[in-house]
């Protein structure tokens, strides 16, 4: 378990990415008395025998866990844009650790970046980049930033990113993410 909300300020340089991770399998057991199978795939679920069947990715062995009462949560996949592109060196999502050190490291060869969306996350996500030294440009669909926000707040800080050096398109959808022959983000339409 991490807090994503964290993510930017570790992309910032702020905290460690292992000051996010709230609890490891261990804290887990000794201070909430579970029990987390890592690497564990349930595959099959007898409700008459409350049996859940799982596989272990790590040895390739089923293994069989009893149940009192069962719980599905499956966890969610971060919204990427379904656009040409996407899958292109360079473009990532915000969503798991993984992506921040992957933003991180990707950082010493990028002078600017474009963020799809304008929510919390992406707004942090952009703070951070300025901060590192480049060229930010946030793209959000909406009317304007935070949508959950009044128009009139919002434009508050749509002014307060500009000021910083952010560049802010609301109303615009991207249309395309082109990349270079080897395979690497340039340029977003």
């Amino acid at each position: 378990a991490y807090s994503i909300c964290g993510l930017p300020f570790a992309v910032a340089g702020l905290v460690g990415f292992e000051d996010l991770e709230l609890f490891d399998p261990e804290t887990l057991k000794n201070q909430r008395g579970i029990d987390a199978l890592l690497n564990r795939e349930a595959v099959e679920i007898e409700l008459s025998r409350k049996r859940v069947i799982a596989l272990n990715r790590a040895t390739g062995e089923r293994e069989s866990h009893l149940y009192d009462k069962l719980l599905l949560a499956t966890g969610y996949r971060p919204l990427a844009p379904v656009i040409v592109g996407a899958g292109l060196a360079g473009v990532f999502t915000a969503s798991r650790l993984e992506d921040g050190e992957s933003i991180l490291s990707f950082l010493p060869s990028a002078r600017r970046a474009v963020i799809l969306g304008g929510g919390y996350v992406g707004l942090e996500i952009a703070e951070a980049l300025v901060g590192r030294g480049l060229e930010v440009t946030v793209i959000e669909r909406s009317e304007s930033l935070l949508s959950s926000l009044d128009p009139d707040m919002a434009r508050g800080i749509e002014e307060e990113l500009e000021r910083r050096g952010v560049r802010v398109m609301t109303r615009r959808t991207a249309k395309r993410i082109e990349g270079s022959s080897s395979g690497r983000v340039e340029a977003v339409e």
